[in-house]
Formats: structure tokens, C-alpha cells, sequence
């Protein structure tokens, strides 16, 4: 699972793909699957072997170890998905 929890970022990125020949994707539909990621995930967590999460930021791309566990990750009740211990 790819996820920031940066609103701003997503927007900006969706703008960028757009400026560069790809469809646009209006701020509100971001927004909405922005605020729908965790709901979504929890509603169909059972359909997964293996979850992997990867934090994005204007930096790139981490994946969340046992060194690297964002605040997302434990703001949205996660950390029982990791399969490292804390």
C-alpha cells in the first residue's frame, strides 16, 4: 500500500501528470479517495496474503520497517499489520 499523508502532494502530483499528457483528475475526486484510502483498505483487508507499506513524501519513497514507522501508520491503527515487532 502506497500512501502520504500529505493532501497537498497528492493534488500536486495528479496536477503534474495532467501538465504532462496524462487525464485530469479533479481535486475533489482526489480528495474523496484521499479521505477513503483506510476505509477502503479496512473494508477489504481479507482479500490480501501480505501487506507492504511504503510511505511516499516529496522526498521518494520509504518502505515502513521497524526503523521507519510514519506517524500514518500509527495514527490509522496499522501497526498490527507490520510484520516486525514494536
Amino acid at each position: 500500500m502506497y500512501f502520504t499523508d500529505s493532501l497537498e502532494l497528492c493534488i500536486s502530483r495528479a496536477e503534474a501528470r495532467y501538465k504532462n499528457g496524462g487525464h485530469l483528475v479533479e481535486s475533489r475526486i482526489i480528495t474523496e479517495m484521499f479521505e477513503n484510502t483506510f476505509p477502503l483498505f479496512r473494508e477489504n483487508e481479507k482479500l490480501f496474503n501480505t501487506i507492504k507499506f511504503l510511505d511516499v513524501s516529496k522526498n521518494g519513497i520509504v518502505e515502513v520497517t521497524e526503523n521507519h514507522i510514519p506517524n500514518w501508520i500509527k495514527e490509522n491503527d496499522l501497526v498490527q499489520y507490520l510484520t516486525v515487532k514494536i
